[in-house]
Formats: C-alpha cells, structure tokens, sequence
C-alpha cells in the first residue's frame, strides 16, 4: 500500500473557507475529472464506492493530484456481467442520493455523491 502525504479534501475546503479563497475553475475541473476517472474504473471493475465524500478524497493542493480512499462499505457485484442491485443503508447522510434510502439501488449513487461535492467545491 502506497503512503501518501496528502491531506483530505475537506481540510483543503475548510482552509480555504477560512482564508476567503476558493477553488478555481481549472482546479474544479481537474478535481472532477480525477474522480470521475477512478468511479469509471471501479464501476467497470464492478465496484460501487457507496461513501463518496470529502473526507474520503486525499487531495495535494500543491500538484492538483488525488487519491479516492476507504472502500470499506463498497458495494462488489458477484461477476462484471450482472447489474448492481445495492440495499444497504450506507453512506454519509449529506452525501447520498435519494434512491439509496428506498428499495434497491445502483452505482450512479456515486455520481450524485460527486455531484455534492463539485457543488461544494464551486459554492464553498
């Protein structure tokens, strides 16, 4: 396992909170573009992150680089061909998209969760 140095996305957010800056439009863009990537790749490899959120994105403000972190509660189908069908009730309550608190959900609850926090980032 990689050691990695950076901090978390949400103590890169509060910081700039508290100094009166915000992310620039370049640095959302890369940061979105980044995440998309890796829910590209856990989804075809059949994986639904599920806890989407600040505090799980390792962020080096300095390189723009991150890192997606804690798959802990991650949602993994049986084999790549069957489609997700999740019912856990799981996640971070500001991060979950209204389908996983009802019957049965999908991998795009990732997508909103990265919705959130695009928002978050360009609103502050």
């Amino acid at each position: 396992m990689e050691y990695c140095e950076f901090k978390d996305l949400r103590s890169e957010i509060q910081k700039r909170q508290m100094s009166g800056t915000q992310f620039s439009q370049a640095e959302i863009l890369s940061i979105t573009q980044q995440v998309v990537s890796v829910l590209e790749y856990l989804h075809s490899e059949g994986i639904c992150h599920r806890d989407l959120k600040p505090e799980n994105i390792l962020y080096d403000n300095l390189t723009g680089n991150l890192k997606v972190i804690d798959l802990d509660v991650c949602g993994v189908k049986r084999n790549k061909s069957e489609s997700f069908d999740l019912w856990t009730n799981t996640g971070t309550l500001f991060y979950r998209a209204p389908e996983s608190f009802g019957i049965g959900y999908s991998e795009k609850v990732d997508i909103w969760s990265l919705g959130t926090i695009i928002y978050e980032l360009i609103t502050g």
